[in-house]
């Protein structure tokens, strides 16, 4: 029973928790059109096959969401030899901003596998057979530096778990991979969100979303319907101007035809108007989807319990 009442206090955790996670993450949207990006560098004191994977998987992330132009590795070396340019780990200001100038980027990714271990398990069955596998962990740092200015925008640290019959190396290799998933994506939306434009609203239902560039849009992505709200002080000829935005619906992409996207209006504060501005915001559920998601959790939480009490 102490076993059961432990659960029910989790589930109640786990609810609260739930309910305070917010619907939506504000972010200062940076410029509209695709971002043109390069990883300088991935370092690391483990085998080459380790780091250039974890490398690998960050550019994947990044051709993935479609919000970013990825200078090839190949292409970053050939011209840095060219201009007879050396880079390290160890990445300043000025060597930021030279680098922006000579590869033409807006945002460089420095990287460097921290952790990458790998290790002998088992787990015992019911007649006391052992059954041994391979689990590996991971931990890599990623710094985001703005190529115009030098500074840095981002300073991540992402970690992950693997699992492998085979060998430790490949437990290792499924731990780098699981570090460059959900978290990341949600930094990076957060940081970089996609930004359009209403171009037609047709019910209160239905909208239309137009971008500059094709196909960054994704079915099933969400983004939140923004107006710009401007407050004149001091008479009409007056320069003194307070901008902000007032939110008014929430919408989820149907469909993508190049640039413009087909969405449907999830949550709704107020009528949605061409000229509104849309910015993708990740990991947006409704509270219906939410609701779903706590209930779930309580059904598990009660079964468990149920299983934990009845046991003699």
């Amino acid at each position: 029973m102490r076993t059961a009442s432990r659960l029910m206090v989790l589930a109640a955790a786990i609810l609260l928790t739930l309910a305070c996670i917010p619907t939506v993450c504000a972010a200062a949207p940076p410029a509209s059109g695709r971002l043109r990006v390069g990883i300088i560098g991935f370092t690391g004191p483990f085998g080459s096959q380790y780091v250039q994977y974890a490398s690998n998987c960050l550019s994947d992330v990044l051709v993935d969401m479609r919000r970013f132009e990825v200078v090839e590795r190949a292409n970053i070396d050939r011209i840095l030899a060219e201009q007879r340019f050396q880079v390290s780990g160890a990445v300043n200001r000025d060597t930021a901003v030279r680098l922006g100038e000579i590869l033409g980027i807006d945002y460089a990714f420095i990287g460097s596998l921290d952790r990458c271990e790998g290790k002998s398990e088992y787990w015992t069955d019911k007649d006391g057979r052992r059954h041994y596998y391979y689990s590996g962990s991971a931990e890599v740092s990623i710094r985001i530096i703005d190529a115009s200015t030098g500074t840095i925008v981002s300073s991540l640290r992402l970690r992950g778990w693997g699992r492998d019959d085979s060998s430790p190396s490949a437990a290792c290799l499924d731990a780098v991979k699981s570090c460059f998933g959900s978290t990341l994506r949600d930094e990076l939306v957060a940081k970089f969100p996609v930004i359009g434009e209403v171009l037609e609203a047709r019910s209160n239902h239905e909208v239309y979303i137009r971008t500059e560039e094709a196909s960054v849009m994704t079915p099933g992505s969400s983004f939140r319907i923004l107006r710009p709200n401007v407050t004149q002080v001091g008479g009409s000829g007056s320069r003194h101007q307070f901008v902000s935005t007032d939110q008014v619906a929430v919408v989820r992409i149907v469909s993508v035809y190049g640039t413009i996207a087909r969405a449907k209006i999830v949550e709704s504060s107020g009528e949605v108007v061409a000229g509104d501005y849309a910015v993708q915001v990740q990991g947006y559920r409704t509270p219906g989807e939410r609701a779903a998601t706590a209930l779930a959790v309580v059904v598990l939480v009660a079964l468990v319990a149920l299983a934990a009490a009845l046991q003699p």
